[in-house]
């Protein structure tokens, strides 16, 4: 079961990060879903040759935080547990190389 709430999470989060160059000045009423969206732009570096893994370890605190707003509880907790694991391998990382893991 929770090989699918991490299939389901990686599926959504690709989608929500997708469309993300399009909603640049876009002016969009204010949801949980419409801010996530926004958290995620930092992630992809301006060069686009990596992605930012502080920003996006960010992101996913934010996702998780939605997540329990739309009352998806248990997902949130195994996406937690998630976004703990790449805390740990990200801070083990010698810190000229945490950018660009």
């Amino acid at each position: 079961m929770n090989g699918m709430y991490t299939i389901f999470t990686i599926g959504l989060l690709l989608i929500l990060a997708t469309p993300i160059y399009s909603l640049r000045g876009v002016q969009q009423s204010k949801t949980p879903m419409s801010s996530l969206a926004h958290s995620f732009e930092p992630v992809y570096s301006n060069e686009g040759k990596y992605l930012n893994v502080a920003e996006l370890l960010d992101a996913c605190r934010d996702f998780s935080s939605v997540l329990r707003k739309i009352g998806q509880t248990t997902l949130a907790r195994d996406f937690e547990s998630n976004i703990r694991k790449a805390e740990a391998l990200y801070n083990s990382a010698p810190s000229n190389q945490r950018q660009s893991l």
